[in-house]
């Protein structure tokens, strides 16, 4: 059972309620706002303030942190499941170097803060400097991990390269 951020609440480590939420969500932001209501549902808590009255109705927001709280959750889960044994272990603090082999070029730190599993490569001293954590390790074969790509960079507004470049080929100008 790990920590949600709140004290009351746990969560298993590969939960059949995530896989049933994230098979029958169109898109990220659905799952992540779908978690963010079931947790604030679950800590029995009321809401802040009504943003607007509809035929009688308070219509309440959910609030900045709620998201972020449900966003650490999707990541630790999806981490849990990929990467058991190596987030077992950085927790523990307990190294076994036949379970770095993989990834020990990606040189995986433990984030006490976020309790993720975060990779600094080359660049973790540069990324320091300039107060940035580092990446997430996230495994490529996850679904929701497709859909939570795909989510950023349309959020960021970043093109798809392949796509792009694929539409719009270049001829060569003389």
């Amino acid at each position: 059972m790990a920590a949600t951020g709140y004290p009351n609440v746990r969560i298993n480590s590969t939960p059949d309620w995530f896989d049933v939420i994230v098979s029958g969500a169109s898109s990220y932001l659905r799952v992540l706002r779908t978690i963010a209501w079931m947790f604030r549902i679950f800590r029995k808590e009321s809401p802040g303030k009504a943003i607007e009255v509809f035929k009688g109705v308070e219509l309440r927001c959910l609030s900045v942190h709620e998201i972020a709280v449900a966003e650490n959750i999707i990541l630790k889960l999806i981490q849990k499941r990929a990467f058991a044994e190596i987030y077992e272990s950085l927790q523990k603090e307990k190294l076994h170097s036949k379970l770095m082999y993989d990834i020990d070029t990606l040189k995986p730190i433990w984030d006490p803060k976020d309790q993720l599993i975060r990779v600094t490569g080359r660049v973790g001293p540069a990324l320091k400097e300039l107060l940035i954590d580092p990446p997430i390790l996230l495994p490529s074969n996850e679904r929701i991990v497709d859909m939570m790509i795909q989510y950023h960079h349309v959020k960021r507004k970043h093109t798809v390269f392949a796509k792009s470049f694929l539409d719009h080929p270049r001829t060569p100008t003389d």
